[in-house]
């Protein structure tokens, strides 16, 4: 009785243990991308359908991978004369999920006083989890696009509003 009493300890000692089995090799990025997304005067304003299954004006920017991705950093400039909102968006499953809009001062990262803006600051996108090494980050999953689009006005004719995106892929 006293052998039994004992084996069925061990045993729901050592069950968690294989329940919560992990793999012992950690999982990091693979493959350093760079997406790339120009708006320019022929693409609209951006519209969000309301019940948020589609939108309009938007531009690709970065096709996150099959492993899903690491967005580490965007960056928007401009050609433009006039100052524009940036709208950056996470596509997915035909829902558009709006991740935050950042001002775009004329000029910006074209203009030697003008830097481009930083759309992960704390400021344009709070609450991000922040790295290890203190940078802000967003996961996002196979079939996730990172799209942006110009809100309220339309880009200058010859003129583009440009967006970086830094990320990596599993």
């Amino acid at each position: 009785m006293r052998s039994r009493k004992l084996l069925s300890v061990l045993l729901l000692l050592l069950m968690p243990m294989r329940v919560l089995a992990v793999t012992a090799t950690p999982v990091f990025v693979q493959t350093p991308k760079l997406g790339e997304a120009q708006v320019l005067n022929a693409t609209s304003t951006v519209a969000i359908a309301s019940n948020a299954a589609s939108a309009t004006g938007t531009v690709t920017a970065y096709t996150c991978g099959a492993n899903g991705s690491k967005i580490v950093g965007i960056l928007a400039g401009s050609t433009d004369t006039s100052a524009m909102t940036l709208e950056v968006m996470v596509i997915n499953s035909s829902k558009v999920y709006v991740l935050t809009i950042a001002a775009v001062p004329a000029g910006a990262g074209t203009a030697a006083s003008t830097p481009p803006v930083n759309v992960f600051s704390s400021a344009n996108t709070p609450g991000l989890p922040i790295d290890s090494d203190g940078n802000p980050f967003l996961y996002c999953a196979s079939g996730d696009t990172i799209a942006v689009g110009v809100i309220t006005t339309a880009v200058t004719a010859n003129k583009a509003v440009t967006a970086l995106v830094f990320a990596a892929d599993f």
